[in-house]
């Protein structure tokens, strides 16, 4: 039998969310380390999965794209990020948990751009490369393992890292909203189709 499914961006999200809570590293760190959901619009989805009850989706943000263009949340209008750390949720803010954080912890960051290979990445509007900027190294130094949601509704035509040596706020001389660099992200990427082939929600 052959069958065709019409997905919606938010059901697509919400797809994506209930695979990502289902995924064994992250259970497991959930009650053994640290687990932190950053801001984010497939994000706000896992957030909503892992606290049972909803939140106010379009303020778990810290970038977007709308009729505009690329767009920045102002920073007094943002949710805080969800951070469990050991099943329990957290009152620390990302940069004052991530030294805590060691191999087998997560970071669950998502994308805003996903290619044909498969390859994740995100916008930069912050002039200092925003959160993933600033984690990045730490992650890869320590093996903090890097998740990253993204719906095939953001891929995008062109190779990622290529992408990445074009761009940047500095060189955009147009631009349909705020001008972006774009950060290549290496982690594990998590898409409808792998959220499909997960089969546990």
């Amino acid at each position: 039998m052959l069958a065709q499914v019409t997905l919606s961006s938010s059901e697509s999200k919400r797809i994506i969310a209930k695979a990502v809570v289902e995924h064994s590293a992250i259970k497991k760190a959930v009650k053994e380390g640290i687990v932190i959901v950053g801001l984010g619009s497939t994000n706000a989805y896992i957030a909503e999965e892992i606290l049972g009850k909803k939140i106010e989706k379009e303020l778990y943000l810290a970038g977007y794209v709308d009729e505009k263009g690329s767009c920045v949340l102002h920073s007094d209008l943002r949710l805080k990020e969800v951070i469990l750390d050991r099943g329990e949720i957290s009152d620390a803010r990302t940069m004052d948990i991530i030294p805590k954080m060691q191999s087998g912890d997560i970071f669950i960051k998502g994308a805003n751009a996903i290619d044909s290979q498969g390859n994740a990445g995100v916008m930069l509007a912050s002039s200092i490369g925003g959160t993933i900027g600033k984690i990045y190294g730490t992650a890869k130094a320590r093996g903090i393992d890097i998740i990253l949601p993204v719906s095939l509704e953001k891929y995008v035509p062109w190779n990622i890292p290529e992408l990445s040596k074009k761009s940047g706020m500095g060189r955009v001389k147009l631009s349909t909203g705020v001008p972006v660099g774009i950060f290549p992200v290496a982690g594990e990427v998590i898409t409808e189709i792998e959220a499909f082939e997960n089969r546990s929600f």
